[in-house]
């Protein structure tokens, strides 16, 4: 008795839940791009993949560049100062995320 009420219970929860989800799945815009193929798909996805590579690679030198007074490459390898190595890879994570909303859009 009670695990029936449990399971009607989890189920009209599930119910609730994927019935708030739907509005938010939208179709596809008319001028977006789709791949035709999955070499296509793999190939767009290592372009984009290299492009946002080289552009958190310009994050970090434009950060090394800005901060003058402190050596990154120094104070993480020779010094170990895991404190520029948490900043380091905060911004590392910073850059990534920004690069990956404007790739996707």
């Amino acid at each position: 008795m009670i695990l029936s009420i449990a399971l009607a219970h989890v189920t009209s929860a599930l119910a609730a839940t994927q019935a708030q989800a739907a509005p938010a799945l939208q179709a596809i815009p008319a001028g977006a791009w789709q791949a035709r193929s999955i070499g296509e798909a793999l190939l767009a996805a290592m372009a984009f993949g290299l492009v946002g590579l080289v552009l958190i690679l310009i994050g970090f030198k434009a950060f090394d560049w800005m901060t003058p007074k402190i050596d990154v490459e120094r104070e993480l390898t020779q010094n170990k100062n895991i404190a520029v190595a948490i900043v380091v890879a905060a911004l590392i994570i910073a850059v990534a995320i920004v690069i990956s909303k404007a790739i996707a859009g």
